[in-house]
């Protein structure tokens, strides 16, 4: 297993930059996750650690060695795609041997077989090594694709999106098999996704990135509780975050969007100045309702039952306040219905951010 280490990386195509000046380390046998939006510049990142892409500017370091200028061949890296490079017209288990036959590996069949045999173990799919590739499901697919990186024994595993054709339950499934593979063979995982659940299901530390830039890199739970930014906050909830921007005027917090201008907002910031905007936000599941005001209501109106949507396991109330709609994250079935007046409440989560959204301001 190998760190890997990024400084001051930045890559361009044409007059667009993929990424910008990125700074990262991943230690030995991390699972590291990127988490961004499509377009956000992962899978540039990915390709230019394996060397598939050369940075304009920067250095990437495997085990605090200089390898920017480092042939792809020579670096040693393993590279699981989003999409399933197997040769259909072989066995599974041919499959997996192939990467081993290189003649510039110089490894004997007897040495190849138990490799294969070990690895087919190792991702349960002992049973399918005389089956061709096309009779597998999607599932034993990625399995077969995983398998052919864990065979060489690369210094660093890097996973582009590689869960992402799998539907949602064999999604699922993968992501505890990945975690259980990645415990028992104590590599280091590089893995790149869109998708915030995967990323927090996995990741040992998860970086955040965002046109290019790192927004912030932390452990799941720093990422959930500590967002630095409106972006990494909104990006990492569901339903989206509740926000809105507010005014401090004379010690009294205002909230100044459009329709809402003599409504105020009863929360506790005294660190905030007096004239300035900040962006209020917190997550649906921390807020509350019920049928009568009290001391703690976030507003001094009543908000309207304006949706209401049954999701099995939780539902989701959207309630409308003057111009503002806000939502709620309720477990299990609906407890409001549309049309009925109640009073909301924060249970003292919630995030200030600056007029920009791109600093949190600690309250």
């Amino acid at each position: 297993m190998s760190s890997l280490e990024f400084k001051n990386v930045t890559k361009r195509f044409k007059n667009v930059t993929a990424i910008d000046r990125i700074n990262f380390r991943i230690e030995h046998g991390e699972f590291v996750v990127m988490l961004g939006p499509t377009g956000a510049g992962k899978t540039t990142t990915l390709k230019v650690a394996a060397g598939i892409y050369h940075p304009e500017e920067g250095e990437v370091y495997l085990d605090d060695h200089p390898v920017t200028h480092v042939h792809p061949a020579l670096r040693d890296v393993a590279f699981v795609f989003q999409n399933y490079i197997l040769y259909p017209n072989m066995t599974v288990e041919e499959n997996l041997a192939f990467p081993l036959k290189s003649r510039l590996r110089n490894i004997d069949e007897e040495k190849i077989d138990e490799t294969v045999k070990r690895v087919a173990k190792l991702l349960h799919i002992e049973h399918l090594l005389h089956r061709t590739t096309e009779r597998l499901s999607g599932g034993e697919q990625q399995r077969v694709a995983l398998g052919r990186a864990l065979v060489r024994k690369p210094r660093i595993f890097l996973m582009d999106e590689p869960l992402s054709n799998l539907d949602a339950k064999l999604r699922e499934e993968m992501r505890t098999e990945l975690k259980r593979i990645h415990r028992e063979i104590g590599e280091t995982f590089f893995f790149v996704t869109h998708d915030y659940v995967e990323a927090f299901s996995m990741a040992d530390r998860i970086i955040i990135l965002n046109h290019g830039k790192i927004e912030q890199i932390g452990t799941p739970d720093e990422i959930y509780t500590n967002p630095s930014s409106l972006f990494v906050a909104n990006f990492v909830s569901s339903p989206p975050l509740n926000y809105f921007t507010i005014k401090k005027e004379s010690g009294v917090f205002v909230v100044d969007e459009e329709g809402c201008e003599s409504l105020t907002c009863n929360i506790k910031a005294d660190t905030l100045q007096d004239g300035k905007r900040y962006i209020f936000s917190f997550r649906p599941e921390n807020l509350a309702s019920s049928l009568k005001k009290s001391d703690d209501t976030l507003f001094d109106v009543p908000a309207e039952v304006y949706v209401v949507e049954d999701l099995g396991t939780y539902s989701v109330i959207t309630f409308k306040v003057n111009g503002l709609l806000l939502r709620q994250k309720h477990l299990g079935p609906p407890s409001a219905k549309i049309g009925e007046k109640l009073w909301l409440k924060l249970d003292g989560n919630f995030f200030i951010f600056d007029e920009t959204g791109k600093k949190r301001v600690r309250e």
